[in-house]
């Protein structure tokens, strides 16, 4: 299975155990935003685990870029951290979208 998709799940995880936050990667009590929670939430989990000399940003990239897809964003960084951030949104909701880019049937070429 693609690490993208396995790293997406740990995220979601760490967001229901830490909870989520806005406007911040992480804040001191432990929650993070969505990117957050990519970046923070299973540091070197992920290295080298597709062909070649793969590093965590190259499946982190892959893993924005599906829930960016998923959600229908422009692109897989600023609109997702807008998204993030909006005052309406909530925990439920962007662990929904983490699992929901996961387990999609489209794969990410880049």
């Amino acid at each position: 299975d693609a690490p993208w998709r396995a790293l997406l799940l740990d995220a979601a995880r760490t967001l229901e155990t830490y909870g989520h936050a806005k406007n911040t990667i992480c804040k001191p009590d432990g929650s993070m935003c969505l990117v957050g929670a990519l970046m923070l939430g299973a540091p070197g989990k992920y290295r080298q685990q597709e062909a070649g000399a793969l590093d965590i940003g190259h499946v982190r990239n892959k893993a924005q870029q599906a829930v960016a897809r998923h959600l229908r964003l422009a692109d897989a960084y600023g609109a997702l951290v807008i998204w993030n951030n909006a005052h309406e949104r909530t925990q439920d909701e962007v662990t929904a979208a983490l699992r929901a880019a996961a387990y999609s049937d489209f794969e990410v070429t880049a």
